[in-house]
This record gives C-alpha cells, sequence and structure tokens, in this order.
C-alpha cells in the first residue's frame, strides 16, 4: 500500500479503536484488511493497535 494510503489506515485504526466498547485482538481487528498492508505496514499497524488497545482498556480489566 502506498504510503499516504498507510497514513489514511492508521487514522482509521486510531478512529475505531478510540469507539471500541469492548476489547478486540489484533487477530479480529487485521483479519481481512492484513493482505492489504506491505509487511513493515502490517508490523507498525498492529504495534500500533496494541498499544492503543492497552491504553484505552487497561484500567478496566
Amino acid at each position: 500500500m502506498k504510503e499516504e494510503d498507510f497514513l489514511k489506515e492508521v487514522e482509521l485504526i486510531k478512529e475505531d479503536v478510540s469507539e471500541f466498547k469492548v476489547r478486540y485482538s489484533s487477530c479480529q481487528y487485521f483479519h481481512e484488511r492484513a493482505r492489504h498492508f506491505s509487511r513493515d505496514q502490517l508490523d507498525k499497524a498492529v504495534k500500533l493497535f496494541n498499544q492503543m488497545m492497552g491504553e484505552r482498556f487497561s484500567d478496566k480489566e
């Protein structure tokens, strides 16, 4: 995926996580989307997702 598109995806990830009512795993979230990322992009996106999920739900579990 082009870098510009990747940056848009990062913003979507941030938006999605902010709206989640329950904790999702990165596998659930990226299941159908993973094929659109390069390996490096996917690694970065998963790391960001996991970090954000941890921040959002750490005190609620």
